[in-house]
């Protein structure tokens, strides 16, 4: 195989996990000249699911997600990569805080980290996170490290395994938060964060306004890609933490947004 068609399928792999490439990045990275990219580029673009855009290529068309969340199904998906995530996210946790766990697979791994912290006030309606407090290791832990647990009740969601509904909203908006950690179906940079069902949807929608900070965990799965409800434009959002590997103008669009970005990369046997 030529060395040509080595890097062209390099690239395709690439654009499969990151949507768009650059130029000067696939330049710098090949260790070649720009108009050989060019070059690349131009044969690239000839297929019909690759086009191209000033200065790279893109996929023609993102992915829209349809398929409904459930949580059983999801949490066992990509699971170290969720477990880095969720691990980088104490980072965003101080001592003494109050914080709110979302129902999501991803934010559920933060919960095994929380003996790193002290004196946490840690809110939740995901059913799954209430049955692993009750745990007696758990409950230790959280004796151990000050921790308070409070499960805020209201309708139940089968498929999320949550809470919602009046009773929820009823009893979040008597709560201060210093720090809401959530996840969603699909995050794309232009339209922001999405869900396939409405009630992750209105759970957001409540919390954000009570929330001094919004701290979204996303897998490397979810990005680039649309669903049907709109839960947070990027604007709103205040850190974004990811395997997710962003190009350089990428990056730049994020900071112009005033997003702060967590890029980790994932090497999981220290999970």
């Amino acid at each position: 195989m030529a060395r040509y068609e080595k890097r062209r399928i390099q690239m395709i792999q690439r654009l499969e996990r990151v949507n768009v490439l650059y130029l000067n990045d696939m330049a710098n990275h090949f260790n070649v000249s720009k108009e050989t990219i060019r070059q690349d580029f131009d044969a690239l673009s000839e297929l019909e699911t690759i086009e191209r855009i000033h200065g790279g290529i893109r996929w023609v068309k993102k992915t829209m997600v349809n398929n409904h969340y459930i949580f059983e199904d999801e949490k066992m998906k990509h699971i170290e990569s969720k477990k880095a995530i969720a691990y980088k996210a104490l980072s965003w946790i101080e001592d003494g805080s109050t914080i709110f766990l979302d129902t999501g697979s991803t934010v559920a791994c933060l919960f095994q980290y929380l003996n790193f912290k002290k004196k946490l006030i840690v809110i939740t309606a995901s059913i799954p996170l209430l049955f692993s407090y009750l745990e007696p290791e758990t409950k230790q832990m959280f004796q151990r490290c000050a921790h308070q647990f409070i499960f805020v009740g209201g309708h139940v969601n089968c498929d999320l395994l949550g809470t919602y509904g009046p009773f929820f909203d009823q009893m979040v908006g008597s709560i201060n938060i210093d720090v809401l950690f959530f996840s969603g179906d699909a995050f794309d940079l232009e339209k922001g964060l999405s869900n396939t069902d409405e009630v992750a949807f209105s759970l957001i929608q409540t919390l954000k306004e009570k929330s001094l900070r919004l701290v979204a965990l996303v897998d490397h799965s979810k990005v680039g890609k649309l669903t049907t409800f709109q839960c947070l434009t990027t604007k709103s959002i205040d850190v974004l933490i990811t395997d997710y590997e962003f190009s350089s103008e990428d990056k730049g669009r994020l900071e112009i947004s005033n997003v702060v970005l967590n890029d980790i990369k994932t090497s999981l046997n220290q999970f």
